[in-house]
């Protein structure tokens, strides 16, 4: 689902968190819960989490990048070691051994530094889950998110609709989404979207510091 008329550029991740929250409120969704990708997407679904009075956890993926290009995406990784590939880059689940056991490694790091952020059983006990990043150009790291938030719902015993919220997505994202049963609500599209920071003014690299200020300020 996509929201027209939102203005490009955001200031920030911050400001496009508040547009968002306040989108999602108006389109009624209810999370009992936000999950975020770290790192980029902690800044973004803060607001949204404090909007909506729920707990903000975090879904520790990893991107698989071309060997020869880091930035383009062939892939994503979750925590428990799934994979989620690119459909136009069969090649790489053959050639890549080493990169995903790397990324994966990655992702389990994540997991034990953050591991008071990940939700536990309790955390799925609502009807939905809402889970943000900072924008979406190939959907793989959202797609690798949702399907590890789904796993642990039902580890648990519970099956919440789990769905995603970005500020700014590619059309072609959203589609290959969609083909998953994945629900994305978008304040923007960008098309195509060669990167998401193109979408914001400031659009600095976010630092565990600075997540970790984030959370601490979420808590109080």
């Amino acid at each position: 689902m996509v929201r027209e008329g939102s203005a490009l550029p955001f200031a920030d991740r911050a400001v496009a968190g508040e547009r968002l929250g306040q989108w999602l409120a108006e389109a009624g969704i209810k999370p009992g819960l936000v999950v975020a990708i770290p790192r980029g997407g902690v800044p973004v679904a803060a607001p949204v989490a404090r909007r909506f009075k729920v707990p903000l956890s975090l879904a520790p993926v990893r991107k698989l990048g071309h060997p020869l290009e880091p930035e383009l995406a062939v892939g994503a990784v979750d925590a428990d070691g799934e994979v989620v590939w690119h459909p136009e880059w069969p090649w790489a689940r053959r050639d890549m051994t080493a990169q995903v056991a790397e990324a994966v490694a990655a992702a389990r790091a994540v997991a034990q530094r953050w591991a008071a952020y990940l939700p536990g059983p309790e955390a799925f006990a609502g009807d939905e889950v809402v889970v943000v990043d900072d924008g979406l150009a190939t959907g793989l790291s959202l797609r690798a998110a949702v399907g590890w938030v789904v796993r642990r719902a039902q580890a648990a015993g519970l099956a919440p609709a789990v769905e995603a919220a970005v500020p700014v997505a590619a059309k072609a994202a959203l589609a290959a989404l969609a083909r998953y049963g994945v629900r994305v609500f978008a304040l923007e599209t960008l098309d195509p979207l060669g990167a998401v920071g193109q979408a914001y003014r400031d659009f600095h690299p976010v630092t565990e510091a600075e997540m970790a200020a984030v959370l601490e300020a979420l808590s109080r």
